[in-house]
């Protein structure tokens, strides 16, 4: 993110009204792996749970950073609620 705040929240905004998008997101073209860039390397994600639980702490984070906390507790609680992640790795 490198201080590109405001270019993080809307893609990670962009990634999540998609996903939440069943329609869309259960197209076969949107059934691959989700491939993310970090500082230490690509990291990949193949089934949903995995790329809704990373969209959602990212977004959390990402609020987080620009001050809205508010937003960020409404995405970790997004995350919580999927069975895939585990409550203690979003706290």
């Amino acid at each position: 993110m490198i201080g590109k705040f405001k270019n993080a929240y809307n893609y990670s905004r962009t990634l999540i009204e998609c996903i939440e998008n069943e329609k869309s997101f259960s197209l076969k073209i949107n059934t691959g792996e989700f491939v993310f860039n970090t500082d230490v390397g690509e990291i990949s994600f193949n089934n949903n749970m995995e790329k809704k639980c990373y969209s959602y702490c990212s977004m959390a984070l990402t609020c987080c950073l620009y001050d809205s906390k508010t937003k960020a507790y409404e995405f970790i609680d997004k995350a919580q609620r999927l069975s895939y992640c585990d409550r203690t790795s979003t706290q």
